[in-house]
């Protein structure tokens, strides 16, 4: 049976900081965890409020004692070593030394003997641009350390399920040319896998290694994983790479593939912008990923420079407005370009499934109301559509306007709306066989039933909010508004979010993939666990698990230097 997992990983009571510098937790080999109540998670874009962190939510869980030696050579790194969270304050007196991240990377000493040691590797979520070469970094990395093997879960925690149990062994050979293409050579899935069978999986391997690469779902998943392993007090460590091309993950001041991502966004804007200015009145839209954080669509304009507008999920924008600068930036200068991040309007997107399903209403009521008092028309259509075993579906024009009052019966005298019988009531094409005569749609005491989670997001199986389509949105929009005034404007509408994903690093993510892969299993073989490894400060950093889920999404702040520069280059 799969043990109850907690929703957030609390955080222990607060302690004196001045004995709390250098300790940590240790799990697995005698040893167990303290755990309390999480706090609400923080705004981490401001460098001087710290909120209510304190020393302790930056310990990093260790497996127990160091008692072999390193077999590398350019051991750099103690516990000791030590990131500051502040990086810059108004006054220096307020940066508080005791909150700082441990450093991820080579020790001297290391927990784990590597001839007996098999380390596993499971790819999570949406591909992304360096995914195989983390994966190759790690496979050298802990071959040159000399594990006894490396394992690859195939298709992400489906791999490691006891279903399935799908996985192959890496080595220099298989591979040594991964790096020159996209996506991931493990393959990779969405969803949850129990913990308890993952656990199975990595016993059943003798795995004492297991890295987890993908994003906020896939870290959900370590954790889960790794609280099962420290309450049966288990000698494996779990260490997580970062993977969200968004550059979401809080406490992480970069992640791979945030760069090439930007890239590629770059030369999207660029043939927008030569679309726009090749006909009059010309308008580029490109919609960017980013459900809840903005950084590629800032990134991307600043880099770019022919932005004319930017909108990002952090900045509510008025519709109105936006038409209106439109307007005369085409007056101005008869072009513009406007870049969207996938997760910006969604007010608006909501109040536009509103309506739609207002209208929708509307539409179902009439069609019922008509068809309650036209039952052998309905069931001549009925037999004329016929399908064996199948209700049949009349196409049906609901009339404009539903009549106020009962309606009149075949002799002109009013009455109540009579109940279709059950063999003759239609299937509405709108909203599904109505039954009775009756309609199916929302009432109109409550319109917007079943209706929010259409517009403003259903949830995928890593549980992220699917949105409706914030590009066409705006598209139809732009368009309905300048045809009804009269003016010409020729949209074109780029989406290159699968293009980004699916390319190959830059130069500069797969040097970056490369460091993170050595310092996770440098800090994995040192016997760290229930962390990631992250980058802060220019510095490799070990961020715990727990300070993951507390921490939400990082976002732009909308008050900081980079969307600053974004607004003094942009028109809304």
């Amino acid at each position: 049976m799969t043990p109850p997992v907690p929703a957030q990983f609390p955080i222990p009571s607060p302690a004196p900081r001045s004995a709390l510098l250098h300790t940590a937790p240790t799990v697995g080999r005698g040893a167990g965890a303290v755990f309390g109540t999480s706090p609400p998670p923080l705004d981490f874009e401001s460098d001087a409020d710290v909120g209510d962190l304190q020393a302790q939510h930056f310990a990093v869980p260790t497996l127990g004692p160091c008692d072999y030696d390193s077999p590398r050579r350019d051991c750099r790194y103690g516990d000791q070593d030590k990131i500051l969270f502040q990086n810059h304050s108004r006054n220096p007196r307020t940066v508080d030394p005791y909150l700082a991240f441990e450093c991820a990377g080579a020790r001297s000493k290391i927990h784990f003997d590597p001839k007996n040691t098999t380390v596993g590797i499971v790819t999570c979520g949406g591909i992304c641009p360096g995914l195989n070469d983390v994966i190759r970094a790690i496979t050298y990395s802990a071959l040159n350390y000399g594990v006894k093997r490396v394992i690859g879960f195939r298709y992400g925690y489906q791999g490691m399920s006891r279903a399935k149990r799908d996985y192959i062994e890496l080595t220099y050979q298989n591979v040594n040319q991964i790096h020159y293409m996209g996506g991931t050579c493990l393959g990779t899935s969405r969803g949850e896998i129990p913990a308890e069978e993952m656990l199975e999986t990595l016993q059943l391997l003798n795995v004492n290694c297991m890295f987890t690469i993908g994003g906020d779902g896939t870290q959900r998943g370590s954790a889960t994983l790794f609280s099962l392993i420290q309450s049966r007090q288990l000698d494996i460590a779990v260490v997580g790479i970062p993977k969200t091309i968004d550059n979401d993950i809080p406490f992480i001041s970069r992640s791979f593939g945030f760069d090439t991502a930007v890239e590629v966004a770059r030369d999207a804007i660029n043939g927008a912008h030569i679309e726009a200015t090749s006909v009059t009145n010309g308008l580029g839209i490109v919609k960017l990923m980013g459900r809840d954080a903005g950084f590629i669509a800032a990134k991307s304009t600043l880099s770019s420079g022919d932005v004319n507008f930017c909108l990002v999920p952090e900045e509510p924008f008025d519709l109105n407005l936006l038409l209106e600068r439109l307007e005369q930036r085409f007056e101005a200068r008869g072009h513009a370009v406007l870049v969207v991040a996938e997760g910006a309007g969604v007010p608006q997107l909501i109040d536009e499934g509103h309506r739609l399903a207002e209208e929708k209403m509307k539409a179902d009521v009439a069609l019922a109301y008509w068809a309650a008092h036209h039952p052998a028309e309905v069931a001549t259509m009925a037999e004329k559509r016929a399908v064996p075993g199948v209700a049949a579906a009349p196409i049906i024009r609901p009339p404009t306007i539903m009549p106020a009052g009962p309606a009149p019966t075949s002799q002109g005298s009013p009455s109540t709306n009579p109940p279709v019988p059950a063999a003759e009531a239609p299937h509405s094409a709108l909203t599904g066989q109505l039954a009775s005569g009756q309609p199916t749609a929302p009432t109109p005491a409550n319109p917007q039933s079943a209706l929010t989670a259409t517009f403003a997001g259903t949830a995928d199986k890593s549980g992220n909010v699917k949105f409706g389509d914030i590009g066409i949105f705006l598209k139809k929009k732009i368009e309905d508004h300048f045809k009804g005034k009269r003016i010409e404007c020729n949209t074109k509408y780029i989406d290159p979010s699968y293009l980004i994903r699916s390319v190959r690093a830059n130069a500069n993510d797969s040097a970056f993939c490369i460091e993170l892969a050595q310092k996770a299993v440098d800090s994995a073989l040192a016997g760290k666990t229930g962390c990631v490894v992250g980058y802060w400060n220019d510095e490799y950093t070990l961020v715990p698990f727990s300070m993951i889920a507390r921490g939400g999404k990082k976002k732009i702040n909308l008050r900081g230097h980079l969307w600053n520069s974004v607004k003094s280059m942009t028109e809304l």
